[in-house]
């Protein structure tokens, strides 16, 4: 226990403080008082979250301050509602509540410490296996990830419960026993009192073999996602992926880059079921149909060549025209942002406004498309419906309504991503020409 904690303590930066997860419990408080015990160059303070779920939640509150006190630990104390709604499980919701709450309580400049260990990882592992998980479930706990800005790090993952409770007898510590941890209706409860004690019985190492199980599965989804991430990368831009590319995958390959490409995303992965429904009903389709899935938070849409993954209900911006004052970011909420740049570079635009044209009290204004608009793009003859270029560029139906449009005083001088107009840009001609270049960066949200 002692190495393990010592060896992930001594990577993180001086700087950073070092936030416990405390419940009260014999793990959590084996953790804290390690800690308060050596003499690591961070800050330390603990955190308790208030479930409200036991008529004992204020005792224990009172509990962990008297420790905190005992060793000069900082304590916060957060309240969350963890009441999980009809059909949710209570376990997962509960934690869903804890970590929302911890977001918003910690920054880029703290690291959170829980105290899982090598006991509980088995249990994830045969509960993952119990539900059919796949290799992402069964690599279980990771010993450290990102929560939002936080660093979450696990340092007792590798610590056998025994092992902490020997450490909590040798330091005559005081815990908590929380009685809903042996209400076996849990599913967790239910292994760790009734499947656990069995399986030790006949094989005494199983947590340390289970762990192992869960390490190599994380390695092999590692692959997995590198794998994926190569295949994503040809021929995919913006986002989007390609289906000519994709479908030149095995089934198997293909599978894989649309797990990738939705965890990316940040959604739920669909079932298997969804998954080979996606690859019939929009891989599989006419080049010239438009199908879409919808799932519970996305939806999957075909266009021309290209697959996207869209979050449920993106509405149409209700501000139609947004004033962008020069030289400054103009946020697009929904949307994106533009950004100034000094100078020109990748991906930029770059508008020139005459000053025969314009006098310097000129506006600029973002719109969005409402219909009607006509567009005389560099190297095309003459104005054209704006509805015609963006078929022509590619721009999926329901993106259309969603591109700025930069306007200065009334003509529009760019479709942002796309074209600037024939009438903002330097004419070579004419190097004596006086006035003002504009060059901006887009970046989506």
């Amino acid at each position: 226990m002692n190495s393990n904690i010592q060896s992930l303590i001594q990577k993180i930066p001086q700087e950073k403080t070092l936030w416990v997860a405390y419940s009260g419990g014999v793990d959590s408080h084996a953790l804290l008082h390690f800690l308060s015990q050596q003499s690591f160059p961070h800050k330390i303070r603990a955190v308790h979250v208030n479930h409200g779920l036991s008529q004992f939640a204020a005792s224990w509150t009172q509990h962990c301050q008297k420790v905190c006190d005992d060793l000069y630990i900082p304590l916060t104390v957060v309240c969350v509602d963890a009441r999980a709604p009809k059909g949710k499980s209570p376990e997962e919701y509960a934690r869903e509540q804890r970590y929302d709450v911890l977001k918003k309580l910690l920054t880029s400049q703290d690291v959170l410490l829980l105290a899982h260990h090598q006991d509980d990882q088995s249990e994830t592992l045969l509960l993952q296996l119990c539900r059919g998980g796949g290799l992402p479930g069964l690599a279980a706990m990771s010993e450290g990830k990102k929560l939002g800005e936080i660093t979450l790090l696990r340092p007792l993952l590798f610590s056998a419960r025994e092992e902490i409770l020997n450490y909590a007898h040798c330091h005559q510590l005081n815990w908590i026993e929380d009685d809903s941890n042996e209400n076996v209706s849990f599913n967790r409860n239910y292994l760790r009192h009734k499947i656990f004690p069995l399986l030790k019985a006949r094989w005494p190492s199983i947590s340390r073999m289970l762990s192992r199980t869960a390490s190599h599965c994380s390695d092999a989804q590692q692959l997995l996602n590198e794998l994926a991430e190569m295949d994503f990368a040809q021929g995919n831009q913006d986002g989007t992926v390609s289906i000519s590319g994709i479908l030149k995958l095995s089934k198997l390959r293909c599978m894989n880059v649309l797990r990738y490409w939705i965890r990316k995303k940040k959604f739920l992965l669909p079932s298997e079921i969804q998954l080979h429904e996606i690859v019939k009903t929009l891989l599989l389709s006419r080049r010239d149909a438009m199908p879409e899935i919808i799932l519970p938070n996305f939806v999957l849409r075909r266009y021309r060549d290209d697959l996207y993954l869209l979050p449920l209900g993106k509405n149409k911006i209700e501000e139609n025209v947004f004033c962008w004052e020069e030289g400054q970011t103009l946020l697009l909420p929904g949307y994106g942002k533009l950004i100034p740049k000094k100078e020109k570079e990748l991906f930029v635009q770059r508008l020139f406004i005459s000053k025969s044209r314009f006098d310097k009290n000129y506006k600029l204004t973002v719109r969005f498309r409402e219909g009607g608009e006509r567009f005389h793009p560099a190297g095309r003859l003459g104005s054209h419906p704006l509805k015609k270029l963006l078929q022509e560029w590619g721009v999926p139906p329901w993106e259309r309504s969603h591109i700025p449009l930069v306007y200065v005083n009334d003509a529009l001088a760019c479709v942002v991503g796309k074209a600037v107009s024939i009438h903002f840009m330097k004419n070579e001609n004419k190097p004596e020409e006086e006035g003002t270049y504009i060059d901006f960066l887009f970046e989506r949200e």
